[in-house]
């Protein structure tokens, strides 16, 4: 792979773990708190813990491991939408409005992280690190980066 497109890829990477801000137990089910903004703002910082894992195994050219976190990826993306129940807004939550207003496209995203953490599961379990890293950056900027942009508000200041 050109310099270049590694330098997308890595800094593609960086840039969802940062979007993110979490993921990752493994398990596909979630204890509850019955918060659901505390359980989903738990659940996305599991998600960027595990796009940085995968992120960082990458870069060192390592695929040890990386299956794993994206079964993880995989698991979490089916708890999303019902983390977004109507009304769940607060003063600490990111979460935009178009959320509710635009639920499908919204839920969609999840449905797309499930089908490309799958994809990225599978490369890398086929050791295949190039096709493995463009499935990671592809991504990182179809679902995570453009779910985020859409969907997600700005950082809240303490």
């Amino acid at each position: 792979m050109k310099r270049r497109a590694w330098t997308a890829v890595f800094v593609m990477g960086g840039l969802t773990a940062g979007l993110l801000a979490g993921c990752a137990s493994g398990d596909k089910k979630m204890a509850g708190s019955g918060d659901p903004i505390a359980d989903r703002q738990q659940l996305m910082k599991k998600q960027g813990k595990t796009m940085q894992d995968i992120t960082t195994k990458l870069r060192a050219g390592s695929l040890d491991g990386v299956a794993a976190d994206a079964d993880t990826l995989t698991g979490t993306s089916q708890q999303i939408p019902a983390l977004f129940p109507a009304g769940s807004t607060s003063p600490t939550s990111r979460a935009k409005p178009e959320i509710w207003q635009k639920k499908s496209q919204f839920d969609g995203y999840a449905k797309s992280l499930n089908d490309q953490s799958k994809k990225v599961a599978g490369l890398a379990r086929a050791n295949d690190l190039a096709g493995t890293q463009a499935a990671v950056s592809e991504m990182s900027r179809t679902t995570c980066g453009a779910c985020h942009d859409a969907f997600r508000g700005p950082e809240i200041k303490k």
